[in-house]
């Protein structure tokens, strides 16, 4: 009994056995593909018989062409050294060779078997003929077509650097190290972008009158700087004019051709005439499937369960076959638009389905900014005293979020709950003005949405900023009415020793009326005095309540209100130092340098020998520019022990 060379696909176990040649791999025991299997179809119409191997996610070979051309091509084919096996497949096998004449690495293909038949060889030329028309940066370059020593052909290949997609998809525990840190370190958004690279090339050679028909992640390359590049265009042909003889059309096509795994219904049925441009989006689509559930859309072992399934457009929604994943709505209900079982439903383009996938992209940067918005209003929340601009920051990722999706509902939805939030800090604070503006401009959006529980929360909320801000407007009209009123006081005052004075010399003749009028009129100077005195000693008292609110708005860092009411204190009680000093802290940390080494000279000149007078003149010396968290510190400090000091 002879021997013979056995080669296992599945788990690379090589050496010579007892003949006849084994149906299974004494090492792993998987079975070996034969030559002489045909499947028949259980659905009508009932497809063609085909020689297909045994795994579902191994491509069908290609046996068939319309034209047959020669064996001598006229290619160079002694240019090369031959060194490891790259990979190997069900119909040809990819080596790593040297080009001698370059000196440079290849990848070099070349078919499997030993006196391949006139198809195979004409297949494998069609191949190399597609690969080479597809000149884009997504797809392998092609560098020659050579023959070897031995009359076999060579497809000369630029040998990318990097691993099929598969691998990073599924990261198998035999990967390296590396391998499987990149499949874990991948995001979804990172295979988006890998799909619409693939998209483009796919796109570019439909523009050129060509269909991939097997597009599946094994084919794809990535590299390791995100390089990606589609492989394996043996299972292409032409749909349009046709670019050379050698490549088949689609109307020549007689045999199953692809992945059972991956396959498009109408190919699986044998339906050649609705094989067309959307017969690679259901490819592409099939891939987003994978990318979502980990699966392709026919799973299955047994291959004519596949096919089957393949056949009737039996597909498991992402939601169905994944479960326990939490997959973006938005893209399941893409995918399983490309993976419509009726061709005309899919996207008409590769163009349109890529849009799509942008769309989905730009969406789902709106929803990281919605959700960065509600960190930011939790975070307000926890910390009153930074609210401000925790609420700035949350507000503004919304709008942005609305600017890229005007239809997201949500977050216009999340942007009026943080202009609620906003306006009530306003209101806390006494900005009445904002919080105006911010609960009318919530009450729009949440209109917009029908969030009607948000709209009558804002309404309530503009209507109580209106009210207080009417309060505050009286109360300051109040304070100006007094002013006026003790001006005017003072001033009756004046007048009425301007006129005694006159009488008095106009009546020096007549001493007894005059002497009589002058105590009269210094009667009424008296009574005018006293009254004039009160008036001042009860605008005193106010000076207190004054210098507490510029002490709250001092607490609270809103200097600007701390020195326009510590202003208005010494208005009315030019001596108090407290007063004094808040207002030249307030303006130093409001920006207004100059103003506040005016009132420090004020401050120092009033009383030479206080010492906090000093330390502060002595402490904005010492400073320049903007106000620094050192400077505020400092001065919170002194403000507290003349504060304390003063009580």
């Amino acid at each position: 009994m002879g021997q013979v060379a056995f080669y296992c696909r599945h788990c690379k176990y090589s050496g010579l056995l007892s003949s006849p040649k084994p149906t299974r791999c004494p090492q792993c025991q998987r079975r070996q593909p034969t030559e002489d299997l045909s499947l028949t179809m259980p659905s009508e119409p009932t497809p063609m018989a085909s020689p297909i191997l045994e795994d579902p996610f191994d491509t069908l070979p290609v046996q068939e062409l319309k034209a047959q051309a020669p064996r001598d091509d006229g290619s160079i084919g002694r240019g090369y050294d031959l060194r490891e096996e790259l990979g190997r497949g069900g119909m040809g096998a990819v080596f790593a060779a040297r080009q001698r004449a370059l000196d440079r690495t290849v990848a070099v293909k070349t078919v499997l078997r030993d006196g391949a038949d006139e198809t195979a060889i004409s297949k494998f030329r069609a191949e190399a003929v597609v690969t080479a028309l597809l000149e884009h940066p997504n797809i392998v370059p092609v560098h020659d077509l050579a023959a070897g020593p031995n009359g076999a052909l060579l497809l000369v290949m630029k040998k990318a650097e990097g691993v099929t997609w598969r691998t990073i998809l599924h990261a198998p525990a035999n990967d390296s190290p590396n391998d499987q840190v990149r499949a874990r370190t991948m995001t979804l958004d990172d295979h988006l972008e890998v799909l619409l690279k693939v998209c483009d090339g796919v796109a570019f050679a439909h523009a050129r009158g060509i269909l991939h028909c097997d597009l599946k992640p094994d084919n794809v390359m990535i590299g390791e700087y995100g390089e990606v590049l589609i492989t394996d265009w043996g299972c292409a042909v032409a749909f349009a004019e046709q670019p050379s003889e050698l490549v088949p059309r689609v109307e020549d096509m007689r045999t199953l051709r692809g992945t059972p795994a991956y396959m498009p219904p109408e190919i699986a049925r044998g339906d050649l005439h609705s094989v067309s441009i959307r017969t690679d989006v259901f490819l592409l689509g099939a891939i987003l499937y994978e990318i979502l559930t980990g699966k392709p859309p026919h799973p299955g072992r047994a291959l004519a369960e596949v096919i089957a399934r393949a056949a009737h457009g039996e597909i498991e929604t992402p939601q169905q076959c994944a479960p326990a994943r939490e997959l973006p709505p938005e893209l399941c209900a893409l995918s399983m638009l490309a993976l419509d079982a009726n061709p005309a439903k899919r996207p008409a383009t590769t163009a349109e389905f890529a849009v799509r996938l942008r769309e989905y992209r730009r969406h789902a940067e709106a929803i990281e900014l919605a959700e960065a918005a509600k960190a930011q209003l939790t975070r307000a929340r926890a910390s009153p005293e930074a609210g401000d601009e925790h609420y700035r920051r949350a507000i503004a990722f919304c709008e942005r979020a609305i600017d890229m999706w005007p239809e997201y509902v949500a977050g216009r939805n999340q942007l009026a709950e943080a202009q609620l939030d906003y306006a009530s800090y306003a209101l806390s604070t006494r900005s009445y003005t904002l919080a105006h503006a911010q609960a009318v401009s919530a009450a729009t959006h949440a209109r917009t949405s029908d969030r009607w529980d948000l709209f009558t929360k804002a309404e309530k909320l503009v209507t109580q900023a209106r009210r207080a801000s009417d309060v505050e407007t009286r109360r300051r009209r109040h304070v100006e009415t007094l002013r006026v009123g003790l001006a005017l006081a003072a001033g009756l005052i004046i007048v009425g020793l301007v006129i005694g004075y006159a009488t008095v010399r106009t009546q020096h003749r007549k001493l007894a009326e005059a002497l009589a009028a002058a105590r009269a009129s210094e009667s009424r100077t008296d009574l005018a005095r006293y009254q004039a005195e009160s008036s001042v000693r009860a605008l005193k008292r106010l000076a207190p309540e004054f210098i507490a609110r510029a002490q709250r708005a001092w607490n609270d860092g809103r200097y600007a209100e701390a020195a326009e009411d510590a202003d208005a204190a010494l208005r009315i009680d030019a001596d108090s130092a407290g007063a004094q000093m808040l207002k030249t802290a307030s303006l130093a940390l409001c920006g207004e340098r100059q103003r506040a080494d005016e009132e420090a000279e004020r401050y120092l000149a009033a009383r030479p020998h206080d010492a906090a007078a000093l330390e502060l003149r002595k402490l904005l010396e010492g400073t320049h520019g903007e106000p620094t968290p050192e400077l505020a510190a400092r001065l919170r400090k002194l403000v507290e022990r003349s504060g304390s000091s003063d009580e």
